[in-house]
């Protein structure tokens, strides 16, 4: 963990640059009068924990003290940029006092938040991970926030990620990369890669992310934890740090699917419906698209995932989304023209005296200075915005309810990402005897549900030979979030759990 503030964020990792605060564990004992160990409680899912922590078996401030001191031992992977312990251990103090006096605690009651700092917090800075918002202080937390404040969570901290969110390997250079907690010369992915890696490493069991084109996804992915982008509009939007109106969403991670479950159930209070089983449900293979290529290792874990849901009895039906990728690159201009404008208008809302320019000027990952110029060069017309926004976008709807209609599928199967996390260094992978870039190797399978904007959740479906992880990503019909985290905790149980994350000090 760290002192009192860092900044932190970005496409290729952020330098975190604050010493770590150490602070002792709380001397708090549970209700049967034993002291649990640390590694007892950072095992435990965010459930698991609040329910403790309610009715008094586990106190808030011993909880919160184990995950500090698992987050000092765990630096190495720099996921904070900013975060206040002193304030976190007196929040949970608060919770445990509640609770003495008889308050009836709610269901994330002492759960401390890994918050990618794209997300406002009033308490913290919101830097978006670059130097040009480092003192962004915004004067309200972002409405999803404050609906699982109300629910009892804390802050933990703002997390790293790759700069102004537009990158998928966190390697910032501004704050320093976000390392895997599998292989830390590898990128956690991104553009959520702190949230991420922490979630991973114990360090909490569920965050908050963001989500334009997999910022969510692809981490998680890599991370081998879970991690969902909503349907378009299903969490409010506001206090978020922008990129595109139209593409951005808040993402949920977590290592659970139940806990994901419990998140959006109080971000979204709606009437659930259970799934008893995964006998006869349906999942579609788009493989055309999908499955286009993929490192060995990969085809190994997901023909493995295929094998053992069908033993759980998924049914599985070849699909087709016929002219998925020219309607991909119609819709393309959505995100190049509205990048400056929302920005824009970002910066001025904050009363920042930055131009967008003099924003990216201060940006320190090449590659997000790189593809930010690229983009810019674009120069999208108005008409060619309204194009693709009103007519190219909508076609693209209309495909995947199609495919979900005339199939009978409940949600599109397929590897969520082509292959493991990348060393840092790496700017290519090789992919079917080609050498792609990251950037685009990332970006392929998870752009989709973002330009259609119908939910996609990725879970771990193992590790690889070298002990790396790899996700499935299940996309859904839109507003079919709540069906598909219940389907994706049935597929969790089918599946074996993914073994620990190996880096010194866990």
């Amino acid at each position: 963990m760290q002192g009192i503030e860092l900044d932190r964020r970005g496409l290729l990792g952020g330098v975190l640059t604050v010493g770590l605060a150490g602070i002792a564990p709380g001397a708090a004992f549970s209700a049967t009068g034993r002291k649990p160990r640390d590694s007892d409680l950072t095992m435990l899912t965010a459930s698991e924990a609040a329910s403790r922590i309610r009715t008094g078996d586990l106190k808030a401030e011993s909880y919160v003290s184990a995950l500090i001191s698992r987050a000092d031992r765990q630096a190495a992977l720099n996921i904070f940029i900013s975060c206040d312990n002193a304030a976190l251990l007196e929040n949970a103090r608060n919770i445990d006092k509640r609770r003495a006096n008889g308050a009836v605690l709610g269901p994330l009651a002492g759960i401390p938040l890994l918050v990618k700092d794209n997300i406002e917090t009033k308490s913290l800075t919101t830097s978006a991970g670059t130097l040009g918002l480092k003192d962004n202080r915004p004067q309200l937390n972002a409405a999803v926030l404050e609906r699982l404040y109300g629910a009892d969570a804390l802050l933990f901290g703002k997390t790293n990620m790759d700069e102004l969110a537009f990158g998928v390997s966190s390697n910032n250079k501004a704050y320093g990369p976000v390392r895997n907690p599998y292989d830390l010369e590898r990128t956690a992915g991104g553009s959520s890669g702190g949230t991420a890696a922490g979630i991973a490493a114990h360090i909490s069991p569920i965050g908050l992310g963001t989500d334009t084109g997999g910022s969510t996804r692809i981490p998680s992915s890599l991370c081998g934890i879970a991690g969902l982008r909503p349907s378009s509009g299903r969490y409010p939007r506001g206090g978020v740090v922008p990129f595109s109106r139209t593409r951005d969403e808040i993402g949920i991670l977590g290592r659970s699917l139940d806990d994901l479950m419990l998140m959006d159930s109080l971000i979204v209070p709606e009437p659930r419906q259970p799934i008893a089983s995964l006998k006869g449900l349906r999942l579609g293979l788009p493989k055309r698209y999908f499955w286009w290529a993929m490192t060995p290792e990969t085809q190994i874990l997901m023909d493995e995932t295929i094998r053992r849901l069908k033993a759980a009895g998924v049914v599985f039906v070849d699909v087709e989304l016929p002219g998925l990728e020219d309607l991909l690159a119609a819709i393309g201009p959505i995100l190049a023209y509205e990048m400056n404008a929302t920005i824009g208008h970002y910066l001025r809302s904050t009363g920042s005296p930055l131009t967008v320019e003099q924003l990216f000027g201060q940006v320190r990952s090449p590659d997000v200075l790189g593809a930010y110029k690229q983009t810019a060069a674009l120069n999208i017309s108005n008409s060619a915005y309204i194009q693709a926004l009103n007519v190219a976008r909508p076609r693209l709807q209309i495909l995947y309810d199609e495919c979900f209609r005339t199939s009978g599928v409940a949600a599109l199967m397929f590897p969520a990402t082509p292959c493991p996390a990348p060393l840092l260094s790496a700017n290519t992978v090789t992919l079917g005897g080609e050498d792609v870039h990251v950037m685009h190797a990332m970006f392929h399978n998870a752009n989709p549900a973002s330009a259609a904007g119908i939910p996609g959740l990725v879970l771990p479906a193992g590790l690889t030979k070298a002990g790396l992880p790899v996700g499935i990503e299940l996309d859904g019909p839109t507003g079919s979030d709540s069906r598909l985290l219940a389907i994706g905790s049935l597929i969790q149980k089918s599946l074996p759990p993914i073994p620990f994350s190996k880096v010194d000090g866990m």
